[in-house]
């Protein structure tokens, strides 16, 4: 599974590992 995740942007970390996470799950 490959994540992007920007530390500096730290409310939206757990925002896009919860929408990386369903587009795996979609695939």
């Amino acid at each position: 599974m490959f994540l992007s995740i920007d530390p500096h942007d730290g409310l939206a970390i757990y925002d896009q590992i919860v929408r990386q996470v369903k587009f795996a799950v979609a695939c």
